[in-house]
């Protein structure tokens, strides 16, 4: 199955949001050996948001202050949830509220050197909802 570059990228960017919440915040019944959390917030700041923003190339997001690093901060917790989620159809459910929540807008678009491929948010939306 051939992922696009599009998919492949926001499904690397979950995963790295999930994995910068310290290891108190996740959802878990036992502590884990594998990567997920740390002891610190790996965004502590409005500064480690940029960073993150920068680092996986999420573009469009304007100026960032404490309302985004709450609420990304949010979202990253129900992503959390859905990892944790005991089946597939938990997960698929918790998905859907994710994508309802942000007011998904599906647009084609082209931009930073990718060929044309579909954001899933509204032009200058929250980078929460990226």
């Amino acid at each position: 199955m051939l992922i696009p570059h599009d998919t492949r990228i926001a499904l690397d960017t979950v995963v790295d949001l999930v994995n910068t919440a310290p290891e108190d915040e996740l959802p878990r019944d036992e502590p884990s050996d594998g990567p997920l959390g740390g002891s610190e917030d790996g965004l502590a700041d409005v500064a480690a948001l940029y960073a993150f923003a920068e680092r996986h190339l999420i573009s469009g997001v304007g100026t960032l202050g404490e309302k985004d690093l709450t609420a990304v901060r949010d979202v990253r917790a129900r992503f959390a949830e859905v990892f944790a989620a005991p089946d597939p159809r938990t997960a698929a459910d918790l998905v859907n509220r994710l994508v309802a929540a942000a007011g998904t807008t599906p647009q084609l678009t082209d931009h930073d050197g990718y060929d044309w491929h579909v954001h899933y948010f509204a032009p200058d939306a929250s980078i929460a909802d990226h």
